[in-house]
């Protein structure tokens, strides 16, 4: 009897084989296409440095805490954190924990011995349901979580790297950042699929003080 034993190739695993991006990170050994994402960000705002302490939020499978930590070197410190599981990354240390809980930003501080960081990265996306509705407030859900964050552990003078998503409501997002920080700039990696409605926020020189005031802050209290 002949024939392939082969299973058919999916569109999904086509578009995937194709993807030059998908491709390096396997021959490199990295963790993740965002690896290279990072990479852009990085080069773009030159956001890392050596002795740096970064806190990678949303980190799995680990990929934006894999460039971070080759960039800080042994001088600098990346805590990475998710609500799954990570495989180890060769110095960079991982807390697993649910930063949708009220006490996320207190476990992150303490893990870094009430050390604040002098940037804060976040990859993460929310869950999508459809409804317009939902998904809004699960956006800024994810985004009101981020700056729970930089409150606490954020420095000042620090800066923030995050990704979002361009909605109706995107322009509070960018209100947010520009009251909080001196700078806030919009990019959009070339690693990033055209077809991703993702974009990055960066924003530098944190206000810890402005963070009461701030638009995001006012809008869910």
């Amino acid at each position: 009897m002949s024939g392939s034993s082969k299973r058919p190739v999916s569109k999904w695993q086509r578009f995937r084989q194709k993807d030059v991006f998908v491709r390096d990170a396997s021959r490199l050994g990295v963790r993740s296409r965002s690896f290279f994402k990072l990479e852009e960000l990085d080069q773009q705002f030159k956001l890392l440095k050596s002795g740096m302490t970064v806190l990678d939020l949303g980190a799995s499978p680990g990929g934006w805490s894999q460039y971070a930590q080759s960039k800080v070197g042994n001088k600098g410190m990346v805590l990475a954190t998710d609500i799954l599981s990570m495989q180890p990354i060769s110095g960079v240390q991982f807390v697993q924990c649910d930063l949708a809980g009220n006490d996320a930003p207190m476990r992150l501080f303490d893990h870094l011995q009430q050390r604040k960081v002098d940037l804060v990265l976040s990859d993460m996306a929310p869950n999508i349901t459809g409804n317009a509705t939902i998904d809004s407030r699960n956006y800024f859900d994810l985004y009101t979580a981020i700056f729970k964050v930089c409150e606490v552990v954020l420095i000042e003078s620090g800066s923030l790297a995050f990704k979002f998503f361009q909605t109706e409501e995107t322009s509070i997002l960018k209100q947010n950042c520009k009251f909080l920080f001196d700078t806030c700039k919009i990019y959009k990696p070339q690693s990033s699929r055209s077809t991703s409605q993702e974009s990055y926020m960066v924003s530098r020189n944190y206000h810890p003080q402005n963070m009461a005031e701030s638009p995001l802050a006012l809008r869910f209290t």
